[in-house]
């Protein structure tokens, strides 16, 4: 698998666990289908974080004045760590709104009376013709969203990247 092209794989297991226990498991098992590829996941974007960080010259200042790894590691790794895991949280939950909304319009999804985006997108198919908007709103709503969600972890490593300052 390669980084940024993390796409969930439905299965069996998938459908089962909706039928079993709803919702709430489908969404969390599209997104964390495998606890040791999300691990791995953060785990090779930290590393690479980190062996791009300790070659930087302010790092081999820091060691030559003496300062311990410690703190070189709370103060100086840490905080450039911390842009990548942001961006990439933020893109898992606008990954997990879209396939929510995907399997409740193709019907794997959520099912009435559970509201659902994709479900009201699905429900308003046949009007298209005539009644546009009603499709439009929950389809706008799944945008505004995803994009919110976006923005928002730009933003969030944008005030918290020292490389920005």
């Amino acid at each position: 698998m390669e980084f940024g092209c993390h796409l969930p794989v439905f299965g069996p297991q998938t459908l089962q666990a909706y039928r079993d226990h709803g919702v709430g498991t489908v969404i969390l098992d599209t997104r964390y289908r495998d606890l040791a590829d999300l691990v791995g996941l953060y785990a090779r974007l930290v590393r690479g974080s980190v062996l791009s960080i300790k070659e930087k010259e302010y790092i081999v200042a820091c060691r030559a004045l003496g300062v311990r790894d410690p703190w070189i590691l709370l103060l100086h790794v840490l905080p450039n760590c911390l842009a990548p895991i942001i961006v990439t949280t933020t893109l898992g939950i606008a990954t997990s709104i879209i396939v929510e909304a995907t399997l409740s319009f193709l019907g794997l999804g959520t099912q009435p009376p559970t509201p659902s985006w994709g479900w009201d997108l699905k429900a308003n198919i046949a009007y298209l013709q005539t009644t546009p908007w009603l499709a439009l709103f929950p389809g706008l709503a799944i945008f505004v969203t995803v994009l919110g969600f976006n923005l928002f972890g730009d933003g969030l490593r944008d005030a918290l990247d020292p490389r920005l300052k």
